[in-house]
């Protein structure tokens, strides 16, 4: 977000690779029952699927989505490119692209949890 907001520019790509912390909301509550020992009830199940489908829309969706935005400006507005460092242009693709990575495999312990609590 800070060089974006420093340089002037891809803001739209950072606000939304951003949109993956709204899942960090519903993984803190997940966090909380775990640390404290609350009782897993209702609730616990509701925020659990309030999980995965804000992971599955902000992070497994999302992100594929960004790389494709980000390649088709490239290819498809040259202009796009030129005012852009080549930094810009490695960098927050690569940057995209681990960190999907690591939400897929993220969502593994999310997904068996979720397969447990529904007695899937």
């Amino acid at each position: 977000f800070a060089v974006g907001l420093f340089l002037h520019r891809l803001h739209f790509f950072g606000a939304m690779d951003g949109m993956c912390e709204i899942s960090i909301i519903f993984l803190n509550n997940k966090f909380l029952y775990r640390d404290f020992g609350i009782a897993k009830g209702a609730l616990y199940r509701v925020n659990l699927l309030a999980l995965a489908v804000s992971w599955i829309a902000t992070r497994l969706i999302a992100f594929p989505l960004w790389l494709a935005l980000f390649l088709n400006d490239y290819y498809h507005h040259p202009m796009y490119a030129q005012g852009v460092s080549m930094f810009e242009m490695v960098v927050y693709p690569a940057t995209t692209l681990i960190i999907w990575c690591l939400s897929v495999k993220w969502f593994g312990p999310i997904a068996s949890e979720i397969m447990s609590e529904f007695g899937g």
